[in-house]
Formats: C-alpha cells, sequence, structure tokens
C-alpha cells in the first residue's frame, strides 16, 4: 500500500472491481491492432489540460533526463521502442545522441509520428512537452530550435513487435548504443515469462556495454483509451529488477515515483511509475 491512493472513494476494493473487469478475450496484439485513432490516446494523456500530464509527461521526462545525467548515458544512435505515438523519451536524448530510430507497435501510430516528423499539417502539437523539455535544460534554445533538431536526427520510424526474435523484421539493424522503451514491456505482455522474453528480444540490438533505459507502470492492470480497455501486465519493483538481472544487466539507477493524480482509478490503475538505467554486461539467450 505504499504508493496507494488514501482517497476512501477509491479504495483498494474498488481498484480489485475494476481489475476484474478487464476483458480477457482477446490478446494484447487484436487490442492494439484493432484500435484506429491514436489521436484518442495522446487526447487523453497527453494533451495540455489532461489530468494525467504530470505523471505521463513531464515526470517521466524529468526522471529520464535526471537518468541520463547521473549516468552518463550517451553514444552514437539509440533505439527507441513506443506503443503510442509519442516523443517525449526521445526530446531527453536529442542532445545525447546522433541518431535517433523510432519503432512503433501499429502502422497507425507509426504514420501518426511521421505526420509530426514531416511536420504536416494536421501533426499532433507537441510545443507544450518540447517547452518543458528546453526549460529543463536550462533555457539555452529555442523550443522550435530543439523541435528541428529532434527531427533531424531521427533518421527512420519502424514498425517492431517485441515477441519476435528479431523485433525489427524483416529490417536488420546494426547494434545500437542506447535501447529505450516507455511502457510497452508491460502493456504487450500477456505474463511475465512473456516480459522476460520480449525484453531479451530488445536486448539482442543492444551493444554490450551500451544502456537499457526503461520505464512503465507498477501494478497496473488495464489503461481505458476511450471506450476502449487495453489490458497491462501488473509488475511490482522486485520484479522488474528480476528480469532486467536475468536478461543480462547491471542496473545502475531504478526509481519508483508515486502517481499523482489519485483519483481516475477507473482509467488506470496504476499505482506508480518506474524508471530504470542498465548497462548490458552480457548476451543472454
Amino acid at each position: 500500500t505504499l504508493f496507494r491512493s488514501a482517497t476512501p472513494s477509491y479504495s483498494h476494493t474498488f481498484i480489485q472491481g475494476q481489475r476484474k473487469k478487464m476483458a480477457a478475450d482477446l490478446t494484447m496484439k487484436e487490442f492494439y491492432h484493432s484500435f484506429s485513432d491514436p489521436r484518442t490516446a495522446t487526447k487523453a494523456f497527453l494533451h495540455p489540460e489532461s489530468a494525467f500530464l504530470k505523471d505521463f509527461v513531464i515526470q517521466p521526462l524529468e526522471q529520464l533526463f535526471k537518468a541520463f545525467d547521473s549516468c552518463g548515458v550517451k553514444g552514437d544512435t539509440v533505439l527507441g521502442f513506443g506503443c503510442t505515438p509519442n516523443i517525449t523519451q526521445y526530446l531527453a536524448v536529442s542532445d545525447l545522441f546522433n541518431k535517433i530510430i523510432v519503432t512503433d507497435y501499429t502502422d497507425r501510430n507509426i504514420q501518426e509520428m511521421e505526420k509530426w516528423l514531416k511536420n504536416e499539417p494536421g501533426a499532433w502539437d507537441w510545443s507544450h512537452v518540447i517547452k518543458y523539455a528546453c526549460e529543463r535544460e536550462g533555457g539555452s534554445c529555442e523550443w522550435t530550435e530543439k523541435e528541428a533538431t529532434l527531427r533531424r536526427k531521427i533518421t527512420i520510424i519502424l514498425k517492431h513487435d517485441l515477441h519476435q526474435a528479431n523485433p525489427l523484421a524483416p529490417n536488420v539493424l546494426t547494434q545500437v548504443d542506447c535501447v529505450m522503451s516507455s511502457g510497452c514491456l508491460e502493456m504487450l505482455s500477456s505474463d511475465k515469462d512473456m516480459y522476460i522474453a520480449a525484453l531479451k528480444n530488445i536486448s539482442t540490438l543492444l551493444k554490450t556495454g551500451g544502456h537499457l533505459v526503461i520505464s512503465g507502470f507498477i501494478e497496473c492492470t488495464f489503461v481505458m483509451v476511450g471506450k476502449h480497455k487495453f489490458p497491462c501486465l501488473s509488475v511490482d519493483e522486485k520484479f522488474v529488477r528480476h528480469a532486467v538481472s536475468e536478461c543480462g544487466y547491471e542496473i545502475k539507477s531504478l526509481e519508483v515515483i508515486p502517481r499523482t493524480e489519485n483519483t481516475l482509478y477507473s482509467v488506470v490503475d496504476a499505482v506508480a511509475i518506474y524508471f530504470l538505467v542498465a548497462c548490458k554486461s552480457k548476451d543472454v539467450n
């Protein structure tokens, strides 16, 4: 109960009741690929007026900046795994890496990201997040300049499937200096064995000595996006440590941050978000 809200109307009993209602008749892949409008998620969680903006955008970006500062993560190429059309995690690395490879799980999300990358009319407006990133970095540049830098460094956007031995098949990628993932391992795995297997798969794309930077939900079983209820694998800090160590990493930093939005547990039942940086010490089959 360390990170659970004390609000009486959203008690442990209420949260457990919500979890029991989660649909179990579709696989993770079917849930994601049947979802037609990625804008629904961005409007719900990433909009400037969203109740979840601090937990899902500002706090993760702050933690990423801290992690990169304290752990000395940098290099030539960073590879990011996503399951929403969200540029937040890439803002933290735009000045640390020369090349950024973006991947996502669905074609629709990729189309949305490409629309922003090409600066096409109707692309999602990320200015509120980019402005925060500039402020966090001391206001050394205009937000439009940082946006242009990020666009320039994103070399390609690919489709991924974490549960394939080569998550980027049919593309073959040279191992990179850093692999990032935000929410993918929990949202795209139906059990803990799948989580570990997916982590091993993405680890094949990382150089030995390179860094893994991941974030995700603690004790979350679903996320409501509009009328769609997306299942999520519930994990805790102990399991995350075990999974990362089993996949050949030495953990350099692991922070668990309680959620600040403490009323809308019927939308997302996570109690906290974790942020981890680890160094790959060996290959694991």
